[in-house]
């Protein structure tokens, strides 16, 4: 079974990179969003902070990694990493340029701290100026942007804006009781405007206590409501063990998951969603080859 995910924070895991791409890889993960999260208790990172964890990633790849930087070159045969950056916290369209020449592919919007680009699902304020004009510089590049942690108000803003936007990590729930999770208002919007609807395994992301046959449940429900559209987001490493359901605390605890799903909603759900987006996106894209 191929396996990718729209989400992973393994720069802060505190483990060795290049042991869990390894890993990931002998379980058979085939694509990967591995994102640096820019920032350390308060502190937001600076550039340079964030380029030095884009090296590390770009350092831990060995023969059975590939960076992806172009939406035609997947190998099937390899683990993929897309490497993304979670939260627009930088003010100059130079610093984003450069990580895209460093190989980012993926810029999220923001992170629960409002950014420079967009209002947070802890404040509800949409795009910036300066958001708007980065969005225009992410159309230009055909990366991805990422609308995780956004307020509804930029998300909307956003799918006017830019078509394709995903959303990485989270919840999708009729009645949320916070913009950290979807309603299905918002979800059909991205969905609608060509986006991808990553799910992620934490008891915030449905607001309530959980186990893994609620998580298999959703997907299936969520399969029938937004067909070809739901993926996998786990978001195992920045969620912390204690705040994972039960049983998918680990990355190679996935295979429980996969053990309880329908055959039908399988193969979809784990690998051609998210693979099939990225190709109609590359069709459209005018992203260049990276390093």
């Amino acid at each position: 079974m191929k396996i990718a995910d729209l989400h992973q924070d393994i720069l802060i895991s505190g483990e060795d990179i290049k042991g869990i791409f390894q890993d990931l890889y002998r379980m058979g993960y085939r694509l990967v969003v591995a994102v640096v999260f820019p920032i350390s208790g308060k502190r937001v990172w600076d550039f340079d902070d964030i380029l030095e964890g884009v090296k590390k990633y770009k350092a831990a790849m060995d023969k059975n990694t590939n960076l992806l930087t172009d939406w035609h070159g997947l190998d099937e045969s390899a683990l993929n990493i897309i490497i993304g950056l979670e939260g627009g916290y930088l003010n100059d369209l130079k610093h984003y340029e450069k990580l895209y020449k460093e190989g980012v592919r993926l810029f999220g919007l923001t992170w629960n701290i409002p950014s420079e680009l967009s209002g947070s699902c802890e404040n509800g304020k949409g795009l910036t100026s300066f958001g708007i004009e980065f969005l225009h510089w992410a159309k230009e590049k055909g990366v991805l942007v990422d609308l995780a942690h956004a307020s509804y108000d930029a998300i909307l803003q956003t799918v006017e804006l830019y078509k394709g936007a995903i959303y990485s990590h989270g919840g999708i729930l009729k009645d949320p009781k916070n913009m950290r999770n979807l309603n299905y208002e918002i979800a059909k919007a991205i969905y609608d405007n060509g986006g991808v609807l990553g799910l992620g395994y934490g008891h915030l992301f449905f607001e309530r206590r959980v186990d893994i046959y609620d998580i298999a449940d959703t997907i299936i429900n969520l399969s029938e409501v937004f067909k070809g559209g739901i993926a996998s987001g786990s978001d195992f490493y920045g969620l912390g063990k204690n705040n994972v359901v039960h049983c998918l605390e680990y990355p190679k605890r996935i295979k429980n998951l996969a053990k309880i799903l329908p055959k039908g909603i399988l193969k979809s759900y784990f690998w051609e969603n998210f693979s099939n987006f990225l190709h109609n996106f590359g069709k459209t894209s005018s992203i260049k080859a990276g390093p």
